[in-house]
């Protein structure tokens, strides 16, 4: 339960903090006219939890020893992407209106940047395994 609530609080840190960095952006590029009706950022703030969650609670899949590695994958990155791509269209960051070719352009944009995040925390972990292993290797060589 601890690993779990440890597992969404990063993935909403995550989140919430892309979706900060992306409005400043925005606002930077408007030049400070960018405005939000309709409780534009209260949704789209609760879209950005909704994905951190999203990412966070699938990565469970990971404990599973009897599941090969690339299922485990499939099934979090699945899991998540759908719910981002799905929060991201209500959100309305995906802009449906402007055709197929914009549409294709911010999904896969958004996807890349959840594998790029995925790669990080797998490169990280792999790391630490690697260290965990040497200092085991360590100790029984002594």
């Amino acid at each position: 339960m601890k690993k779990l609530l440890h597992s969404c609080a990063v993935g909403c840190l995550i989140s919430l903090s892309l979706f900060v960095i992306g409005g400043i952006i925005f606002d930077f590029f408007f030049h400070g006219q960018f405005v939000l009706e309709n409780y534009g950022f209260s949704k789209m703030a609760a879209a950005s939890l909704l994905i951190g969650l999203g990412f966070a609670l699938p990565s469970g899949i990971y404990d599973h020893q009897r599941l090969p590695f690339g299922l485990k994958v499939l099934i979090h990155m699945g899991i998540g992407c759908g719910i981002l791509l799905l929060s991201a269209c209500l959100a309305g960051w995906i802009p449906v209106q402007a055709g197929l070719a914009a549409i294709l352009w911010a999904a896969g944009a958004e996807i890349a940047v959840a594998f790029l995040i995925w790669l990080g925390f797998y490169l990280y972990y792999r790391q630490q395994t690697a260290k965990i292993n040497r200092r085991i290797k360590e100790k029984a060589q002594s």
